[in-house]
């Protein structure tokens, strides 16, 4: 009943056995639910209105005044236990909460705290209040309240100074608060003095940090010394290893991966990433055995395998170094076959080697891995832009008949559509599913996308700006769209609709000098010479050879009848660049 949320029938029951021997036990489980359930002034609340109707029960009375404790209703715990019959008061796990109470609101000093009598005579009392400060200082930080968080895991920590958790939770509140060089140095601090689970908790806290603060020299400077002053510690060469490779120094993480021999799972961690190491060195073979014998031994491996396997193999492919790439993407199609990142980069590889149908091939796997991922969703824009028109729209019609209730492919085959002359029924598909299709970034994408080809450019543009905050890895799909339906509505005369598509082109990718000749023509084609003049002033400023952008230039300060204008402009360009031939020669010409 209370897990199901059926409080009253669930009271109802307890209160039948609240004088039976079972009592604390439903009590206690009716703590838990309350505190996953209830926000903390309902617990409150509840635990007020079961106190008043028994108010002779100590155990009651704790879970009330634990529940004012971890709202941080510190004084009203405190009023609480001390407005409490003596005899309740006199039990020591009364007068613990009241101690911790008393310190959390102000009237105690955690040295004084610490140096409580009561834990010396009761040392399961002292793990017992190290505990409730603790879960009170998870509590205020997720209400975001630090510095409450901060002084009660503090006083945790002066309780219990042996603990190793303690440590870690201080340093934990530090994080959370943004005192971050205070948690690093206190991580530091303990990391030589706690036992391996908790070492290994400690070090990847560390180098999580590191990450954050995007700092990989300090990281790999660090870990170096830990390493040289105890270079028999696995955890310190195994963090060291991993410093090494943030720094992209595998030839180093490779040797410090190779001197962890125990113990066993730390060792074929090492062996797995000592084998992705030797694969960005060029051993492919080398490499690609350690990784194959480090998953054969921790078959939980495969993901982190393929993983690594995967960077390595993409900077090949960036590289230009297509055979390594090949070698390497076949591994992680072996370690983790459905993975549709990894039959994203195997098509990618495929293409690099002009293995198009097979390319093709990867994609669609990629797709079938799941087209609700990023990865799938880019395979299917891969597709698109390898087939032709033709095929395109054949591919995406077969996969929507097979998938109708999916809005992935039947928004693909939408955007198939336009460049077929069916924009008609493209904007129709977009009209029908825009209701259904709300919440789906792809289909949303492809009717913005729609909507702009068809000439509700204002509507559809609001829309792909929306869609562009969201995802702006759809900004490269979207780009080379805008600018083809910008240069169509140009052909047939709609040039002010164009301008507005390739301001748009222009807006969201500045580093590319064509959208500015095509921005140019449109403005140029409106006769808005001036406009039209800088779109290719950018460019021949840039790229002073262009006889395209040249052409337009001066015809577009022609059109503004000045030829002292037209005359400066060319001066200025050939100022910039006095060794090009183009500019120089319009400019003679005028003179």
């Amino acid at each position: 009943m209370l897990e199901t949320r059926r409080f009253d029938e669930a009271l109802s029951v307890i209160e039948k056995i609240m004088h039976t021997d079972r009592r604390e036990e439903a009590l206690g489980q009716l703590a838990r639910v309350w505190e996953a359930q209830k926000s903390e002034n309902e617990r409150v609340a509840s635990w007020r209105d079961m106190a008043g109707r028994h108010p002779e029960d100590d155990a009651v009375r704790r879970l009330y005044a634990e529940a004012l404790f971890f709202s941080g209703r510190y004084t009203e715990a405190v009023e609480l236990i001390q407005n409490a019959d003596t005899p309740w008061r006199s039990k020591p796990e009364q007068e613990a909460l009241l101690a911790i109470a008393r310190f959390a609101a102000g009237e105690e000093t955690p040295e004084n705290l610490a140096g409580n009598a009561l834990w010396k005579e009761r040392a399961e009392l002292k793990a017992e209040v190290v505990g409730l400060l603790n879960r009170a200082a998870q509590h205020m930080e997720s209400e975001s309240r630090f510095e409450n968080a901060l002084r009660l895991v503090n006083a945790a920590a002066l309780l219990s100074p042996e603990s190793e958790t303690a440590l870690l939770d201080l340093g934990r509140v530090h994080e959370a608060n943004g005192r971050d060089e205070d948690a690093m140095r206190l991580y530091w601090q303990g990391f030589s003095s706690v036992n391996d689970v908790n070492q290994t908790i400690i070090a990847e806290r560390i180098d999580a940090l590191y990450e954050r603060l995007g700092n990989n020299e300090e990281r790999l400077k660090q870990w170096e010394i830990i390493h040289r002053q105890d270079s028999g510690n696995p955890v310190a060469a195994f963090h060291f290893g991993l410093a090494c490779e943030a720094n992209r120094q595998w030839r180093e993480a490779a040797d410090v991966y190779g001197g962890i021999t125990s113990p066993e799972m730390l060792k074929h961690k090492a062996n797995l990433r000592r084998g992705a190491a030797l694969l960005r060195l060029g051993s492919i073979e080398e490499g690609a055995g350690l990784i194959r014998s480090a998953v054969s031994a921790d078959p939980q491996a495969h993901a982190l395998g393929a993983m690594l396997s995967l960077q390595a193999g993409n900077d090949f492919l960036l590289a230009g170094q297509v055979d390594e790439a090949e070698v390497i993407s076949l591994l992680a199609v072996e370690l983790v076959p459905e993975d549709a990142f990894i039959q994203l980069f195997r098509g990618d590889v495929l293409k690099a080697q002009e293995r198009n149908a097979g390319a093709v091939q990867a994609w669609q796997n990629a797709l079938h891995s799941g087209w609700n991922t990023m990865a799938g969703a880019e395979a299917g824009r891969r597709i698109d832009n390898l087939l032709t028109v033709e095929e395109r729209l054949q591919f995406w019609e077969e996969l929507a008949a097979a998938h109708p209730e999916s809005p992935y492919p039947n928004a693909r085959r939408a955007l198939a559509l336009l460049p077929a002359g069916r924009a008609a029924e493209a904007l129709a598909f977009c009209r029908s599913v825009a209701n259904e299709t709300s919440t789906d970034m792809e289909a949303r994408y492809a009717c913005a996308l729609t909507e702009c080809a068809t000439g509700d450019t204002e509507q559809g543009m609001a829309a792909l700006d929306a869609i562009l905050g969201q995802a702006p890895y759809l900004k490269n799909d979207a780009l080379p769209a805008l600018a083809d339906f910008g240069l169509k509505q140009l052909e047939t005369g709609n040039a002010e609709v164009a301008e507005r598509l390739l301001r748009k082109a222009v807006e969201l990718g500045p580093g590319n000098l064509l959208y500015y000749i095509h921005l140019g023509s449109a403005l140029l084609a409106q006769k808005k010479y001036e406009e039209a003049a800088a779109q290719f002033r950018k460019v021949l400023l840039e790229v002073p050879e262009s006889p395209n952008a040249a052409k337009l230039f001066d015809e577009a300060l022609a059109g503004l009848n000045n030829d002292e204008t037209r005359l400066r402009e060319w001066q200025t360009v050939v100022n910039t660049h006095p060794a090009a031939a183009i500019p120089r020669n319009y400019l003679e010409a005028l003179k």
